[in-house]
C-alpha cells in the first residue's frame, strides 16, 4: 500500500528524492501548521546542519507530498538514519506516521502523511550554504509560497 511522505528539507530537491525512491509521485504542496523549521542535527556526510521541524505555535512549515511505494519507504528510512526496530534516541531521524497536514489549495483537506523529525544534537552547526541552496532551490521548484522561501533565505549559514 502506497505511503504518503511530507518533505520539508532536501528531498524538495526532486532529483535527489527521485534517487533514493523512484515510484516517487509528486501529490500536492502542503503546510504543517504549529511548527518551524529548524537545524538541529549536525550531519557528518554533509558537515553542516541538517533540516527538522519543531513544535512552535503560529509558525508554519511548507512542503512536498509525495506518494511513495512502500519499498521505496524503506530506502528513504536507511537514507534518513532510522531504524524501526532500534532504540529511538539511536536514530538519526525517527520516523512519524499519521501527522497531519494541510494541503495547499484546500486548507480544509488534511492529509495523515509520514515524516522524520531529527534526533536533536546539543549545539548543532548552521546548515551549509548548499545545503541551504539544496532546500531553496527545491521550494522554487515546486513554488512554494514566495513568503515562505523568503523566510528560507533569511537562514544564517555556514561561512
Amino acid at each position: 500500500m502506497a505511503v504518503w511522505y511530507f518533505a520539508y528539507g532536501s528531498n524538495l530537491d526532486f532529483v535527489q528524492l527521485r534517487g533514493r525512491c523512484p515510484s516517487a509521485q509528486f501529490v500536492c504542496r502542503a503546510v504543517l501548521k504549529d511548527h518551524a523549521l529548524a537545524f538541529t542535527r549536525r550531519s557528518v556526510a554533509r558537515n553542516c546542519g541538517v533540516a527538522d521541524v519543531i513544535q512552535q505555535k503560529g509558525h508554519d512549515v511548507w512542503g512536498v507530498v509525495y506518494q511513495l511505494e512502500p519499498g521505496d519507504l524503506a530506502s528513504l528510512d536507511a537514507n534518513e538514519g532510522y531504524q524501526p526496530d532500534r532504540e529511538p534516541a539511536r536514530n538519526a531521524y525517527n520516523r512519524k506516521n499519521a501527522v497531519r497536514v494541510h494541503a495547499e489549495n484546500e486548507p480544509w483537506q488534511i492529509l495523515k502523511v509520514s515524516l522524520y523529525e531529527a534526533v536533536k544534537m546539543p549545539n548543532p552547526p548552521r546548515p551549509s550554504e548548499a545545503y541551504m541552496r539544496q532546500i531553496i532551490d527545491g521550494a522554487k521548484f515546486w513554488k512554494l509560497p514566495l513568503q515562505y522561501l523568503e523566510e528560507l533565505q533569511r537562514f544564517p549559514t555556514l561561512e
